[in-house]
């Protein structure tokens, strides 16, 4: 009997809806993974961006507190399939207990500072996140994970360099994948809001221009072309639009689609980034897609919040015109 109250209490809180999560987040991790591996690390073997975190930390601050520990528990099996092929048991097993972590770091002080019914809906939540994710949570991992790399010898660059690849990696995925992970859960949670016909073709009109200018912007045949990197700056411009018109929901996809377009060419070498290093080009690229991403993830979530006080205010107007 005695011997049989882990197993009641475990099964007490694993029920299907639980299991389904786990199920969910593992798979989203393995695939990430798998992604970043094969899709966003340079032939020099840097890493622009590592999705996987970045779906972990979402997962995080989307699902109940009870969920967080299986949820985990699913993100450590798949970060262990996913590296034991490519390093040893031990540095496999090291990498999933840092990013299980920093992930867990991140989302404790951002629901703690937050709430628990986390979503980018204002500018207090998005410097929360801003803050304890991409640049506290990211950073400290890198320092651990860069110690793992040392200690494997597979590398010559410095300590410093490692530790500031993994932590850019990290922090450019949560900036760009977290945010469109949550806010997209959460308007899937209000029961899928209808789309109002305006706002679809503005969303058409505006990612077309997107895959146009990106694809002109990124596209480079030769370095004695690429006398200015002026043409990318209309990307920006383009991701603020997308902010003042589409939301916080499709400034996050916008800067998704960017960032697709800047990897995918750096991937290739066709970058317009005139630098003497591929490292310099991937920090420069990184940084980049970082203002982006903060511009109009953020620009999007201050127009909400004005809208949102604006609504209340007008409650309050009607409340005291009804008495």
């Amino acid at each position: 009997m005695i011997g049989s109250k882990p197993v009641f209490l475990f099964s007490r809180y694993l029920n299907l809806q639980i299991v389904k999560a786990m199920v969910l987040v593992g798979l989203a991790y393995y695939f990430g993974a798998l992604v970043a591996i094969h899709q966003t690390i340079t032939p020099e073997g840097i890493a622009i961006l590592w999705p996987p975190n970045a779906i972990l930390l979402a997962a995080f601050l989307i699902y109940p507190k009870h969920y967080l520990p299986f949820v985990a528990i699913a993100g450590i099996i798949a970060e262990l399939v996913a590296s034991i092929p490519a390093f040893p048991v031990w540095a496999a097993s090291c990498f999933a207990i840092i990013n299980i972590a920093s992930v867990s770091l991140a989302a404790f002080f951002i629901r703690r500072k937050s709430g628990q019914n986390f979503n980018f809906k204002n500018l207090k939540n998005g410097a929360c996140f801003l803050f304890f994710a991409p640049f506290l949570s990211a950073s400290f991992a890198g320092l651990s994970g860069a110690i793992v790399y040392v200690l494997m010898g597979r590398t010559d660059t410095s300590y410093i360099n490692l530790w500031q690849l993994w932590w850019f990696g990290d922090a450019l995925a949560m900036l760009v994948l977290t945010p469109l992970i949550v806010v997209l859960w959460r308007w899937l949670q209000a029961g899928q809001p209808q789309f109002k016909l305006h706002y679809l073709l503005e969303a058409l009109i505006l990612w077309t221009a997107v895959i146009v200018i990106g694809y002109q912007s990124f596209t480079v045949e030769a370095y004695e072309k690429a006398f200015l990197f002026f043409t990318p700056i209309w990307l920006v411009l383009l991701g603020i639009l997308a902010a003042i018109r589409l939301g916080v929901v499709g400034a996050a996809a916008t800067v998704a689609l960017i960032t697709v377009f800047a990897v995918e060419h750096l991937m290739r070498g066709t970058h317009p980034i005139i630098v003497n290093t591929p490292q310099n080009a991937v920090w420069l690229t990184q940084e980049y897609l970082a203002i982006i991403a903060v511009v109009s993830i953020g620009l999007a979530m201050l127009i909400q919040e004005i809208s949102d006080q604006r609504d209340v205010l007008k409650q309050h107007e009607n409340a005291l015109k009804a008495q």
